[in-house]
């Protein structure tokens, strides 16, 4: 009798909990379904946003609490739990709820685009269907199908091809126009080097005529780093724009650029060496949202499209010829090979990776550049490469000894500066003497001092030879300055000078009669520049409503921000 009574009793608890858990509102029910799921793992990243890691079909995905990706599994489940579909009032109610939960009790995770060390471990995202990445380290490599909570995903980014054991990086050189030794073995090492993060990654600067597959070079790369949806950018108006495509893009390609601005190029120096951009948050007024970040970015364009010393220096110029008519092919036709391969392409970058790791802690570099970090990583991807330290080191700085010829070509004062000091050792006096001097130089050489990059008064040309002074020390040109009120400048001149005073950078004017026919693949425009833009346009610029200068012009430089931000 007793146990008849028990087991009415334990009926009668179990229906009076029945009961209650009908009568409970739905918004607690889906609480409830994520709290008591072991299945379900809730974070927060780096900016307080709530993420939660759950289970779809044969694999777990990693969503924004608000994504509707996780909306939807929370609403299956309900529907399988209770035959019934979640009202929006309740699953917005739950979501608040849940995230509150997180954000008292949840831990911290740093999340990161497409590639992330953890520990001694490399890891490469796939942002594959199933979530799957790839494990570097220096005793090899493999796909994992549930890598940690590491990475981040962007509805812009493409799945990457599965790697292939049979791995064979230097493949790429069958499909990209890169003839010099020197070019193919900085590509190889920069391409191989943006697959590490947590170093600043120089900018490759690819210029050249139409035809000669600028375009297709930095697309194929892309493809081969960070596969994406949107393949080439254009630089944006505001900085808030550019920030946003640096912040979504492991590696951004801004492609048939015109001249780089000074603003564009200062947050490109910022984002190479690794620096904090601020974002006002949206529906607010004062709460601010701080990206940290490093990114590899690729420039192309017909003409050399960087100016400023302190971007080329973050630089690596690759100067392309034209592609003969015999050698090119279709676009079809090169990307369907380019595919069958990238396979083998990316499966010898993760080997170069593994045997990078291994001899990276042995390679030391004396005297580095200021990129001294791709110097000494840059060494061990050489080496493993099979390339010498020594063979690699002499290709980039010899580059870089390109780079500042071009700083020097571009800039008006330096091209004036190299032809007053050419016959003379030194040179003493005022910096208004020597803005005297300068200009009286200019006439001589045929450069304009009213352009907007010559100095009007002599305390802007003080500041103009602090820009210049680190690449004007690299020809043998020194300054010294002392005296009081009176300020008094010494330039001396230690060595011969060996550039040019004439700019002597190779310009491509547009040529359309030759370039602009069927053969052409590469889809390269004229840049617009103050050589090829109309006398109207340069009096008359194309404005917007609020008197926003249009289209990068020369001259107009500074960037106008958003109105909502």
């Amino acid at each position: 009798m007793k146990h008849v009574n028990q087991s009415r009793t334990e009926k009668e608890s179990s229906s009076k909990k029945e009961a209650e858990e009908s009568k409970k509102p739905q918004a607690d029910k889906l609480v409830s379904m994520v709290q008591g799921n072991p299945h379900i793992e809730l974070f927060r990243d780096e900016f307080e946003k709530i993420y939660a890691r759950f289970p779809i079909r044969d694999h777990q995905e990693i969503r924004p609490c608000r994504h509707s990706a996780f909306k939807r599994w929370l609403s299956h489940e309900f529907w399988e739990e209770y035959d019934k579909v979640p009202n929006k009032e309740a699953l917005s109610n739950a979501l608040n709820v849940i995230e509150g939960i997180c954000h008292a009790e949840g831990e911290q995770t740093e999340l990161f685009n497409r590639t992330a060390w953890r520990g001694s471990e490399l890891w490469y995202d796939l942002t594959d269907n199933d979530w799957q990445a790839v494990k570097i380290t220096k005793d090899g490599w493999i796909i994992v199908s549930e890598p940690p909570i590491i990475f981040r995903r962007y509805t812009h980014q493409k799945a990457q091809v599965p790697p292939s054991s049979d791995g064979n990086i230097k493949k790429i050189l069958e499909f990209v126009n890169v003839q010099k030794k020197e070019h193919q073995i900085l590509m190889l090492v920069w391409l191989v080097s943006c697959f590490i993060p947590g170093f600043p990654h120089p900018i490759p600067i690819v210029y050249g005529a139409q035809g000669s597959a600028k375009s297709t070079l930095c697309k194929l790369l892309r493809n081969i780093i960070d596969p994406s949806k949107v393949e080439v950018l254009g630089f944006p108006r505001t900085v808030t724009e550019l920030v946003q495509h640096l912040s979504h893009h492991w590696c951004s390609v801004y492609d048939n650029a015109s001249p780089i601005l000074p603003w564009v190029s200062d947050e490109l120096c910022k984002v190479v060496t690794g620096g904090g951009f601020s974002k006002r948050e949206l529906y607010t007024d004062d709460e601010d949202i701080i990206y940290q970040m490093q990114r590899c970015v690729i420039i192309n364009g017909i003409n050399l499209v960087a100016s400023k010393p302190d971007l080329l220096e973050r630089a690596i110029l690759f100067n392309l010829d034209r592609v003969e008519r015999k050698n090119r092919r279709s676009e079809k036709e090169l990307y369907s090979a380019f595919e069958k391969e990238r396979p083998k392409i990316l499966g010898g970058v993760f080997d170069t990776l593994v045997e990078t790791i291994r001899v990276r802690s042995n390679i030391k570099v004396k005297n580095p550049s200021r990129m001294a970090d791709f110097c000494e990583w840059g060494s061990a991807i050489a080496i493993a490469l099979g390339y010498s330290q020594e063979e690699f080191l002499n290709v980039y700085y010899g580059n870089l000894k390109t780079q500042n010829n071009e700083a020097l070509y571009a800039d008006p004062i330096a091209s004036v500066i190299l032809k007053f000091m050419e016959d003379q050792d030194e040179w003493t006096g005022t910096p208004s003497n020597l803005l005297t001097e300068l200009k009286r130089i200019a006439e001589v050489i045929n450069v304009d001092t009213k352009e907007r990059g010559f100095p009007k008064v002599a305390n802007n040309l003080t500041k103009r030879l602090n820009q210049l002074e680190t690449n004007l020390s690299e020809v043998g040109i020194h300054f010294e300055r002392s005296g009081g009120v009176q300020r008094i400048i010494t330039i001396r001149k230690t060595s011969e000078i060996t550039v040019s005073t004439v700019n002597t950078a190779k310009q491509v004017k547009p040529e359309p009669s030759v370039f602009d026919d069927a053969d052409d693949e590469d889809g390269d425009l004229p840049s617009l520049s103050e050589n090829n833009m109309p006398n109207w346009r340069k009096s008359n610029p194309e404005k917007d409503k609020y008197g926003t200068v249009l289209g990068g012009y020369p001259g107009f430089e500074e960037p106008v921000e958003n109105f909502n931000n």
